[in-house]
């Protein structure tokens, strides 16, 4: 039996309301860390970081670092369709359906020797 929270339609309209701009934000401060690559990268390299940003999993919490962490530096690995290295730090792997994987992984940016960090999830 489904109880009645006594939550209403407004009440609804204001939650959802709440969530798109949060969502907004999160999207507004990758875009801001996105152009700042772009005054050190190529046209090319951020047509191919871009698309591999939106292909195939979710991405948030965009940053800039100076280094991947220890552990993962012997790790990098090209991807080969992009161009890119990436380096991953898998947390979920499988998850209870077997195909959800998250973590975080860094893609090194040639021309300023840092790091793109990315949360990334694919449900």
């Amino acid at each position: 039996m489904i109880q009645d929270v006594g939550m209403g339609e407004i009440d609804m309209k204001d939650i959802m309301a709440s969530i798109a701009e949060e969502e907004s934000k999160y999207r507004e401060k990758n875009n801001e860390v996105l152009n700042r690559i772009s005054h050190w990268e190529d046209d090319d390299f951020m047509e191919r970081l871009e698309e591999y940003l939106i292909t195939d999993i979710t991405t948030s919490n965009y940053e800039i670092v100076k280094e991947v962490p220890r552990q993962l530096r012997d790790e990098g690995d090209t991807d080969e369709e992009y161009e890119l290295t990436v380096y991953v730090n898998q947390t979920t792997n499988g998850g209870y359906t077997g195909d959800d994987f998250a973590g975080t992984m860094w893609i090194a940016l040639p021309t300023s020797g840092r790091y793109l960090k990315v949360s990334y999830s694919c449900y």
